[in-house]
């Protein structure tokens, strides 16, 4: 069933591509033309892929191949943007609660403050990032690099792709936590954590 919802949003994508491209062609072409791409009265959806059907030559008759099946290919497109926004939603929304969460975080770590200094565990920036973190997230640069809050948040989230994938796809803002107050092998001990998730869940 997954598998086929999946097939068919693939399908959509491509074909919303598709006609994206057609489209932009025809506006291209009607403004070379010196005519507007939106008239006074192109005030819907249905107005404009009308003309956008009808596209051809001034006076050309509309030959077999333009005789387009209107009705199925606006119900198509539009399930389609329906689709499409459905997905942004949900990506933006992840990626807000994210966000907020990486800003926990940092206000349990340090303050928020991206120039925070651990001397006895060589914990660095806003994150608190160890050696042994930053090493383990292969993003480059040299340990220090974490004063950037940018590089800094690369890290972390290069680190939770690496352990926790799942979690980071599926939003488990709990497990992410976790990982990052005790390293990999959370849950072997797990109750260590706990009041460091208290923490975090208090600033989210």
């Amino acid at each position: 069933m997954r598998r086929d919802i999946l097939r068919r949003v693939a399908y959509s994508l491509r074909s919303t591509a598709f006609y994206f491209l057609i489209l932009r062609s025809w506006c291209a072409r009607r403004s070379r033309d010196g005519y507007p791409v939106f008239g006074p009265h192109e005030t819907s959806v249905e107005s404009l892929y009308e003309k956008f059907l009808d596209f051809r030559e001034p006076g050309t008759p509309k030959s077999e191949n333009q005789k387009v099946d209107e009705s199925h290919f606006l119900s198509h497109s539009l399930l389609t943007m329906k689709i499409l926004l459905i997905l942004v939603l949900c990506f933006s929304a992840q990626a807000a609660d994210l966000s907020r969460f990486l800003n926990a975080i940092a206000k349990v770590e340090s303050g928020g403050n991206a120039k925070a200094i651990n001397r006895k565990e060589n914990a660095l920036g806003m994150y608190q990032i160890r050696p042994g973190y930053f090493r383990d997230a292969k993003t480059g640069g040299k340990h220090s690099d974490v004063f950037d809050p940018k590089k800094a948040q690369e890290v972390v989230m290069a680190y939770f792709r690496k352990y926790e994938p799942e979690a980071v796809q599926k939003g488990n803002l709990e497990a992410l936590a976790r990982l990052h107050n005790a390293g990999p092998n959370w849950r072997k001990k797990k109750s260590a954590t706990n009041e460091y998730w208290n923490k975090v869940k208090k600033s989210l």
